[in-house]
């Protein structure tokens, strides 16, 4: 797993006058790309399956994925397999449009609670059918379902909100964010082997002490928390989607011992790994 770098992303200019951008897109994978944007930001995905990091949320994905993002929250969607046939639906738009009118007040005040990201445990077929007929509408009638399916989202009560109570979306000024950026590539691409806390402050350029304080307030959580919840989840991606035994999963996230990643998996998930696979999986082999 490369190229794990959070980055600005430009969608809609400050010079344009466009406030909605939608897309298809088609790929073998979903290539690691950690990046924020001020847009706010609806994604389905239609194909596909691997792990999705909001914040500092990391939970395993897969068909009928629907998930909606605050502005400047950092968001990425990795697949593990070169070949995963993945496809999703991404609309991008402007907060700026909800707040021209006082009709449009309630859409907006949900538009607030997207700041940790909302995850729709299970889109309803209308909402499904509007995704599939976004694309092919005039752009005025684009305007006007994007009211109606987030009036309709709102009413979802079958949700969960991404990011921890105390995570906050870190300040992005040049020094702090590159330092960030470089923390979260590093674990992603030695998730296979013990990270200790010394190890990742070097990599920061920062004493234990201080790296400790600075993570803690950049994302709500202790390093060690975040890494090790990190783990845990995609070790549950693993224990979805591929047929490895438990004690190699274990050994994939970077445990040492057999009991620490079932001690660790069942402090997060409150079930074991087995129970976990039992309960989820849909592996045909």
């Amino acid at each position: 797993m490369k190229n794990y770098k959070a980055q600005k992303e430009i969608i809609l200019d400050e010079k344009s006058s466009d406030s909605i951008h939608s897309f298809w897109m088609e790929r073998d994978r979903f290539i690691p790309y950690w990046h924020f944007h001020p847009e706010i930001e609806l994604t389905f995905i239609a194909k596909g399956k691997g792990v999705r990091i909001v914040g500092d949320s990391t939970e395993p994905f897969h068909e009928m994925d629907l998930v909606l993002l605050g502005s400047n929250l950092p968001h990425n969607w990795i697949s593990f397999e070169d070949k995963d046939r993945c496809e999703a639906f991404v609309l991008q738009f402007s907060i700026s449009i909800f707040k021209q009118s006082a009709e449009l007040a309630q859409i907006k005040n949900f538009l607030d609670s997207a700041n940790r990201g909302v995850s729709f445990l299970q889109p309803s077929n209308s909402i499904l059918a509007k995704i599939y007929r976004y694309n092919n509408l005039p752009d005025p009638l684009k305007y006007a379902l994007l009211i109606e399916m987030l009036y309709e989202l709102q009413s979802d009560k079958n949700i969960s909100l991404l990011t921890s109570e105390t995570y906050r979306i870190p300040n992005y000024n040049a020094k702090s964010q590159l330092r960030y950026e470089k923390v979260t590539e590093y674990v992603i691409n030695h998730i296979d082997r013990k990270i200790t806390l010394l190890e990742i402050a070097n990599v920061a350029n920062m004493s234990r002490e201080s790296f400790s304080r600075w993570f803690k307030q950049a994302s709500g959580t202790s390093f060690i928390s975040y890494l090790n919840k990190t783990k845990i989840e995609v070790a549950c991606h693993l224990l979805i989607h591929t047929d490895d035994h438990i004690n190699e999963v274990a050994y994939k996230v970077g445990f040492e011992s057999q009991s620490q990643f079932h001690r660790c998996f069942k402090n997060f998930k409150a079930i074991s790994p087995l129970k976990f696979r039992k309960q989820h999986v849909q592996w045909s082999g």
